[in-house]
């Protein structure tokens, strides 16, 4: 997916920048860059925009209590990290990952979704504890810097009076990287709970939904991170009246795992996190436990609870380099070892001749002017300037040159006023360089889903430049590194639901 850069992000109380629910194709992510500061007083929220519940089914209390992982008429799965094994006809108790498994008949409760915590698992058949809820979603085991993952759906619960409960939709992911994060607001990804059976208390009722678990926060600063709070907890497992009519309760739905928060800055004391699964749903009869075999209950929940990890300092900001120039590789050949030229440099192919071999005229100094012979007609100088002794000014007493005549700059009648070069002609690795470039500006575009990295076109025209700058010798402008990304939007303030 394509993330947009801003240069700051501005949440006013009472506005949101929501995430749209994943619908199996799209959705479920807020994503955004900005290279100042994020001020969020409102709400940056993937609460409930995760992998989908469990739905709704009335398959009715066919054959006995059953135990089975897959199959009629068995209630309905929730969605996780497996593609292509969500929908009506995936039912049954066992999980799909992070895909908690729905009730069994008869009544049993949906269990709850995963992420970085284990899901709850569902309650008990109706009236027959033992079993028959579904299973809680598998722990999933991966840092959230390597790649991101929604929360897992709850498991439906099991009906057969019209009455059965929904599994909760998991949390979705937000990935916000910025200079700083200030403002009493809060940044959530949280699973929904279990949708409760219907009826009402001393009527007949069926099994509740489990909760969805909560997802993932990504969230980088280059300096501190301020907010009202950060959460990925999971969503409570639905609840169920009493079913007097045979003598006890039916199956509440398990709890939602905890999910995945990653956040990194210099100081995080003013911004409160939490992962926490969500309880398990209860029933009203007090003959029984009011968990009714659901999961987890006040006091369990270790296993169930999500991940937070905080690291400082912040990153690197990324500004463009102003230090020294040049961080390329050294120059091959010896820097000059004289003053530069004061003319113009020779344009022209290499001297295809030796250079000058004669000693300096040994005779008196010249009275008249300086050679009074035609211009240099001969072969162009190739830029290297004549490695001989200096003209000291004296009247040719010979022959002229016998090597090639420089023509590059066209002698004019006066001597070079500089020394010779005893080295190679000016190059770009000597200290007489320009400052360097401030930094090619980084691409915009940040590409987020398959864990490995992206490189721009733009890129690649730098790389080409630079292999063609480094064998002609000159001055070359630095890459600069992905996350060094300059703004080029203009401030964009988000005010109300968006």
């Amino acid at each position: 997916m394509r993330v947009l850069e801003f240069t700051s992000v501005t949440i006013a109380d009472g506005g949101t920048v929501k995430a749209g629910a994943w619908d199996g194709g799209t959705g479920g992510v807020v994503a955004f860059l900005a290279t100042g500061v994020v001020a969020n007083d409102g709400v940056i929220t993937a609460t409930g925009a995760g992998f989908r519940g469990g739905t709704y089914s009335n398959p009715g209390c066919v054959g006995p209590l059953n135990s089975a992982l897959d199959g009629a008429p068995n209630a309905a799965k929730g969605e996780g990290i497996v593609s292509g094994r969500y929908g009506p006809t995936f039912i049954g108790l066992g999980n799909v990952v992070n895909g908690a498994g729905g009730g069994n008949t008869c009544n049993g409760g949906g269990g709850g979704g995963s992420n970085a915590g284990q899901g709850g698992l569902g309650g008990w058949w109706a009236q027959s504890p033992g079993g028959g809820g579904g299973m809680g979603g598998s722990a999933l085991v991966y840092v959230p810097w390597t790649r991101l993952t929604m929360g897992g759906g709850g498991g439906a619960g099991h009906g057969n009076d019209s009455a059965a409960g929904v599994g909760g939709r998991g949390g979705g992911i937000v990935f916000v990287r910025a200079a700083a994060l200030t403002g009493a607001g809060s940044v959530s990804a949280d699973g929904l709970n279990g949708a409760d059976a219907g009826g009402i208390l001393g009527a007949n009722s069926d099994a509740a939904g489990g909760g969805g678990a909560g997802g993932t926060l990504y969230l980088r600063f280059s300096s501190s991170a301020a907010c009202g709070a950060m959460t990925v907890n999971g969503g409570r497992g639905g609840s169920t009246p009493e079913l007097t009519a045979t003598g006890g309760p039916c199956g509440p739905g398990g709890g939602g795992a905890g999910g995945n928060l990653f956040v990194q800055a210099d100081d995080v004391s003013s911004c409160p996190s939490q992962a926490l699964a969500g309880l398990a749903g209860t029933q009203p009869d007090g003959t029984w436990n009011q968990y009714f075999g659901a999961g987890p209950d006040a006091g369990a929940n270790g296993l169930y609870a999500g991940l937070v990890t905080v690291t400082t300092p912040g990153f690197d900001a990324g500004l463009p380099d102003a230090g020294p120039p040049d961080a390329g590789p050294p120059d091959a050949g010896p820097t000059d070892a004289g003053a530069l030229d004061a003319g113009t440099p020779d344009a022209g192919p290499p001297d295809a001749g030796p250079p000058d071999a004669g000693a300096p005229d040994a005779g008196p100094s010249d009275a008249g002017p300086v050679d009074g012979g035609p211009p240099d007609a001969g072969q162009a100088d190739g830029g290297l300037p004549d490695s001989g002794a200096l003209d000291g000014g004296a009247t040719d007493a010979g022959a002229s040159d016998a090597g090639a005549l420089d023509a590059g700059t066209g002698d004019a009648g006066e001597p070079d006023a500089g020394q010779p070069d005893a080295g190679n002609s000016d190059d770009a690795g000597s200290g007489q360089n320009p400052p360097a470039d401030a930094g090619a500006a980084a691409p915009t575009e940040l590409h987020v889903g398959c864990g490995c990295g992206t490189q721009s076109a733009s890129t690649w025209g730098w790389a080409a430049l630079l292999l063609f700058a480094t064998l002609l010798r000159l001055p070359y402008p630095r890459l600069a590194r992905s996350r060094n990304a300059s703004a080029t939007r203009s401030t964009r303030s988000w005010s109300g639901e968006g």
